[in-house]
């Protein structure tokens, strides 16, 4: 903003002499019938000057940095570098079985002609101890917005509902202390503090975590009709008709992720809806942060809905992003995470890959990664094997750049 202070402080960097001059031009030999405008055509350009100088006076040099990216030049403004987290990554393995690459399909709206120079990092809001215990950034009122505003969108009257949590009681919590003692683990009192919210009704058990996930059981599975109940495409329609109040969205548009199969062919898929009103990098955050999903339990029956709604308040910042082809250049070097049993084989059992962030609750940093899905060793798992389904495994490499990571050694897959 352009203030009076700010405004004298500019006229002061002009030289008088420009302003002089202008202020008191006239044409030696204008016609009269000459434009009226032409005579403020020097106050407009005083005011140009004034405005650059102002723009001049109040910036700040030392916080800007051009970086040479890839041919291209990239304009950073005190951009951090960043630690690769484990996160959560460790628990289990993140395989796929299929018939074919083309079994796995996603909703995902990233693809690789999107013309994307950087992506937004943001900083986990949550900071946990190495048991996973909170240990700030809990969001308590936002949790109880949350849950009041589905539970409203459900049709119950938000006035009349009860919440609970799972704080410990007093004598719990005198409990617990008395068994850690002598174990060596200080325990931090926001381990005794409520990790959800919850209310139940007739029909709904009804909680929100520390995540900000509101999870919405049903009491009684919701059967479907039998004709669509196998189609997870047919699914999402009838969702999308019958629960519109409760998805809520300008402008919803369906995810349906995975088809990785299990020993006896059968696939499995994720349903969601996330909203898709805004540009190319709002839309790819709200696939990865704020999906609605919609489960079905093995007799066909609708049995919970989860809200996601990560919170993104503590941006990082815009990073520059390198391209699927460079993230190959990177598998191939070794710089990737995986939880697979072996090492990266080659790029030429790479079956396809996409953009997403790594959104686990456990994360440091909100990262966009590439995650490859890479065939591996047939023989990993004999029954899946001799059922003649072939085993993908995912590998990940960050599709920020290089530069900004502050350590690549982690990166190497051994903490399997």
């Amino acid at each position: 903003m352009i203030t009076s202070e700010l405004f004298s402080e500019a006229m002061g960097e002009l030289d008088p002499k420009y302003v002089t001059e202008m202020l008191g031009y006239k044409p030696e030999t204008a016609p009269k019938n000459k434009p009226v405008y032409v005579r403020y055509l020097a106050l407009a350009a005083v005011l140009c000057l004034v405005v650059a100088a102002a723009v001049w006076a109040n910036w700040d040099d030392s916080r800007f940095e051009v970086i040479d990216y890839g041919g291209d030049t990239v304009n950073s403004v005190d951009l951090p570098m960043l630690t690769i987290s484990l996160g959560d990554s460790g628990m289990g393995f993140e395989g796929y079985w299929v018939y074919d690459i083309s079994d796995l399909v996603s909703g995902n709206p990233w693809n690789e002609d999107m013309e994307l120079s950087t992506l937004p990092v943001y900083q986990n809001v949550i900071s946990y101890d190495d048991y996973h215990t909170p240990l700030s950034g809990v969001d308590y009122d936002r949790m109880s917005e949350l849950l009041y505003d589905v539970a409203g969108r459900l049709g119950l009257d938000t006035e009349t509902i009860e919440i609970t949590d799972d704080a410990y009681s007093e004598e719990r919590k005198q409990s617990v202390l008395k068994s850690y003692e002598g174990s060596g683990y200080d325990i931090p009192d926001s381990y005794f503090d409520a990790t959800r919210y919850m209310c139940e009704t007739d029909d709904y058990d009804i909680e929100v975590n520390t995540y900000l996930t509101v999870m919405v059981t049903f009491k009684n599975p919701v059967s479907l009709p039998d004709e669509i109940e196998d189609d997870p495409y047919a699914l999402a329609e009838y969702f999308l008709e019958e629960y519109s109040e409760l998805i809520c969205m300008e402008n919803p548009t369906v995810s349906i992720d995975g088809g990785d199969r299990f020993i006896d062919g059968e696939q499995s898929f994720s349903i969601s809806f996330y909203e898709t009103s805004g540009d190319d990098t709002e839309n790819i955050l709200s696939y990865n942060f704020k999906k609605i999903r919609f489960s079905c339990d093995s007799d066909g029956y609708l049995w919970k809905i989860s809200f996601f709604n990560v919170d993104l308040s503590d941006k990082i910042g815009d990073y520059p992003i390198i391209t699927a082809d460079e993230a190959i250049e990177m598998l191939a070097e070794g710089e990737y995470l995986t939880s697979a049993p072996v090492e990266f084989p080659g790029v030429e059992y790479i079956g396809k890959v996409e953009l997403i962030y790594r959104a686990g609750a456990y994360e440091e940093n909100f990262i966009p990664y590439y995650r490859f899905y890479v065939e591996i060793d047939p023989g990993y798992g004999d029954s899946f094997y001799t059922s003649g389904l072939t085993t993908y495994a995912a590998y990940y490499v960050p599709a920020i750049s290089e530069e900004y990571i502050s350590d690549l050694t982690v990166w190497d897959g051994s903490f399997n």
